[in-house]
């Protein structure tokens, strides 16, 4: 028996497709009126298109061309948007998602057909990390955009094995210490270690970066002198578990 995304993939790819992309939104699975291949005529001539899985396939396809293509599986719901980026099509998806603030989308990347599987995990997998809180939720949130995000918290265990490994010394600190050591670290590393830059970012004077650095240098040791040391922080800081919302 095939898998259900293998499906997804012979679905699109016997609508006559060339090119296509997912975007999974992970809700209330159920199942859709028709399967997509029975459906698939409406998008023979469209040279790309978008898997969408919203709150229900069916909001999706009021709300969009008469030809995408909508399904479900153990997953959730998802969406056929042919052409993806079309004219009028960046806007269509969020109105056709609706305006229920707590709904979440993610777009997976435009791909051949035989690829559709690995855009719909792909854009399973971003829509994951939206409800972690580690990504924001655009509706629909485009995995293109966050591709580092995914690559360094595709695995929930080997991130927080790596945050908890890389900042040990500093998450040991009590509460205020530790936020105010991990925000000066943060802006540290993104401002290129430029103190001036980094101290107008936290709103402190340059002297009170200064001694905060040395702090972190007291606690991480070489993981600041070297390029593979900051590398493995800025990892650590982005696979550090984000604060409820």
């Amino acid at each position: 028996m095939r898998s259900p995304m293998r499906q997804v993939s012979g679905n699109v790819a016997g609508a006559g497709l060339r090119r296509c992309c997912s975007t999974p939104m992970f809700m209330t699975p159920r199942r859709s009126r028709a399967p997509p291949s029975s459906r698939a005529g409406r998008c023979r001539g469209h040279s790309r298109c978008s898997c969408s899985t919203p709150e229900t396939s069916g909001r999706a396809t009021r709300h969009l061309d008469s030809d995408v293509l909508a399904g479900s599986d153990a997953a959730g719901a998802w969406v056929v948007l042919p052409d993806p980026d079309g004219p009028g099509r960046a806007a269509a998806l969020p109105k056709a998602l609706g305006s229920n603030g707590a709904a979440h989308a993610a777009l997976g990347p435009t791909v051949a057909p035989a690829d559709a599987a690995r855009s719909l995990r792909w854009a399973r997998l971003t829509l994951e990390l939206v409800k972690r809180n580690a990504l924001p939720s655009d509706r629909p949130t485009r995995t293109e955009e966050h591709l580092a995000t995914l690559i360094v918290l595709h695995d929930a265990d080997m991130a927080r094995a790596l945050s908890d490994t890389r900042l040990a010394p500093i998450n040991a600190l009590p509460d205020t210490e530790r936020e105010r050591l991990i925000e000066t670290l943060s802006a540290w590393l993104a401002h290129q270690r430029r103190t001036p830059d980094v101290a107008a970012a936290l709103h402190v004077h340059p002297q009170t970066v200064r001694y905060r650095v040395t702090r972190l240098r007291d606690l991480l040791g070489r993981a600041l002198d070297t390029p593979d040391g900051r590398f493995e922080l800025e990892l650590a800081l982005r696979a550090r578990p984000a604060p409820p919302r």
